[in-house]
């Protein structure tokens, strides 16, 4: 410009407008103020992050550092600024009462904001779930679980308590040890069949199935066993010596205990009744009216009057079996008297001894 006279000039300024521009990295925003589409030099913002539900400011980045928050950036220039959010992590703590397990699903070592977690609970053998507590309140098996806090939940396990039923089919005893009206999963059990006199225990069934006496086992459920008993069966063996026959009433191939027999013995014509051996002895007594003989024996069991015709050589006894039997039968020949029994066998369980009471007709078993 050339100088040529007095000159008056004007110089206009204007302010340079500087931009801010912000960038959200996760779930959140940013509020800045003043709030203004460009900013002169000097200006001061002050830039505050809200994060969205489940998440947390962690820091910034750009031409601002750190995680101070709210913070104030000074604009001289134009400005980028990011705004950094974590989702929250959350720890989920599972604790147990009684014994069993608890799955989780996902398992994990921590679970972020809004995350579902499937918890199902597994009961030992004996024991049964019972109920969630803590953090959660409910008896569903399984249960979902919305992670939006650190959670710590109670999964409580009952044991269960068992029955044990023992039925009797016969005549016995089952004698339980322990003896209790419930029992817990794995208790020891020792059944003991005692049978009744004349019976014989034969074998346990239903849910254990077993010859064995005693019988253990272990309690795993409800148990309902039945212990079986079976009469015992006797014969009765009649040996004759000498010549005469012996009826029995009832006349059967084997008895149970506690039947009553009548033996009656019928001597052939020139011989007569002596006496009974075996597990049945005794002989008449001296005492004769009315022409009868008359003679009281104790059996095994019961005592019982016998009665003998002494004209026609009979006599009555009613025995009751008790054990493996064997009769011999005296007969006295007119020829060969007091004649002794073509067989001598020993009855099981020993011979029976009789002895006559001072001054009486009558026999006690020793």
């Amino acid at each position: 410009m050339t100088i040529t006279e007095n000159l008056t000039i004007i110089a206009y300024f204007k302010q340079n407008q500087y931009t801010l521009t912000i960038h959200i990295e996760g779930s959140g925003t940013v509020t800045a103020y003043p709030n203004q589409t460009t900013y002169t030099y000097g200006i001061i913002v002050q830039l505050e992050a809200i994060p969205h539900e489940g998440w947390t400011f962690s820091h910034w980045t750009g031409d601002l550092s750190g995680s101070l928050n709210p913070v104030n950036i000074t604009i001289d220039g134009n400005k980028t600024v990011t705004a950094h959010f974590s989702q929250n992590q959350y720890t989920l703590t599972v604790i147990i009462v009684g014994n069993g397990t608890v799955a989780k699903n996902p398992d994990y070592a921590v679970y972020a904001h809004g995350e579902t977690v499937t918890l199902t609970a597994m009961a030992d053998p004996g024991w049964k779930f019972n109920s969630w507590s803590g953090d959660i309140e409910s008896t569903e098996n399984p249960v979902n679980v919305t992670m939006d806090s650190s959670k710590t939940i109670i999964a409580t396990f009952i044991q269960e308590y068992y029955t044990l039923t023992v039925d009797i089919d016969g005549s016995g005893t089952v004698a339980i040890d322990p003896l209790q009206p419930t029992y817990t999963y794995g208790t020891r059990i020792n059944l003991t069949a005692n049978p009744s006199l004349g019976w014989s225990f034969s074998y346990w069934s239903g849910d254990i199935s077993s010859y064995d006496n005693p019988l253990i086992f272990t309690i795993t459920g409800n148990t309902t066993i039945t212990a079986h008993f079976t009469q015992n069966q006797y014969t009765l063996i009649i040996i004759i010596d000498g010549q005469g026959q012996v009826i029995k009433n009832p006349n059967q191939t084997t008895y149970v205990y506690g039947d009553s027999v009548e033996l009656t013995a019928i001597a052939d014509i020139g011989w007569q009744f002596s006496h009974w051996s075996g597990d049945l002895e005794g002989t008449r007594t001296a005492k004769n009216h009315n022409n009868r003989w008359e003679q009281e024996h104790h059996s095994p069991l019961h005592p019982r009057t016998v009665h003998t015709n002494h004209n026609h050589c009979r006599q009555r006894h009613s025995y009751y079996p008790s054990r493996q039997t064997l009769l011999r039968v005296w007969r006295n020949s007119p020829t060969k008297r007091n004649s002794r029994p073509r067989m001598v066998l020993q009855p099981l369980g020993g011979r029976p001894v009789w002895k006559r009471k001072p001054n009486k007709n009558i026999y006690e078993r020793q």
